[in-house]
């Protein structure tokens, strides 16, 4: 059978040659982890989140696929990375590097608008679009 698109979400598909319907879901398939599996990903961080840094407790962690199943990511322990829920949100179907580059121009650009007649922001800026 061909995957359907994915705007298809909530709607049924049916299969001409056997009769069967299909309701099509986001998310369908993904793995449900273990307690003992969540645990060894969040103390593997230390209990930070892997995007900002940032000391999250275990009940606020979320798992975020490193390279996301939309991009088809494997839905396994290896492709899986502990953070906080602003972060898996904002991260979304990107790929990690994709992520960064967009944090990035986000902190430069805000940093710009801000500190922008200030001569240590134009030295760091000038220093920082060379590193990017």
């Amino acid at each position: 059978m061909i995957k359907a698109p994915g705007k298809t979400n909530g709607y049924y598909i049916q299969d001409i040659e056997t009769n069967a319907k299909y309701k099509l879901s986001r998310g369908k398939g993904r793995i449900n982890f273990p307690k003992e599996v969540r645990e060894l990903i969040y103390d593997t961080a230390k209990g930070k989140c892997a995007l900002c840094g940032r000391k999250i407790t275990y009940e606020n962690m979320t798992l975020d696929h490193i390279v996301p199943l939309a991009m088809n990511g494997a839905d396994d322990v290896s492709n899986l990375q502990c953070t906080c829920e602003a972060c898996n949100l904002f991260k979304g179907s990107v790929l990690p590097d994709d992520f960064m580059e967009r944090i990035t121009e986000i902190f430069l650009y805000q940093m710009d608008k801000k500190q922008s007649k200030r001569l240590l922001w134009k030295i760091v800026h000038k220093l920082l679009n060379k590193m990017v």
